[in-house]
């Protein structure tokens, strides 16, 4: 759990998903919130049962780092 907790305190705001939660977000739970992500990590990495459909989708979109057209 500590391992995770270090990575959670490191996680950085992002553009929101489809959900319309910051990536980021997962640092602000107190430890109750922590220990079920844990959890649902650990069981998505292995379990065999097939997660949900659409659960690992997402939007992409490419910003051009200004404005000449071959970014």
């Amino acid at each position: 759990m500590e391992e995770f907790n270090s990575y959670l305190d490191k996680l950085v705001d992002s553009a929101p998903g489809p959900d319309g939660l910051v990536y980021g977000a997962c640092r602000y739970g107190g430890p109750q919130i922590r220990q079920k992500l844990l959890r649902l990590y650990e069981h998505l990495l292995h379990s065999e049962d097939p997660v949900l459909p659409g659960f690992n989708h997402s939007w992409l979109f490419l910003l051009p780092k200004d404005d000449d057209e071959r970014d």
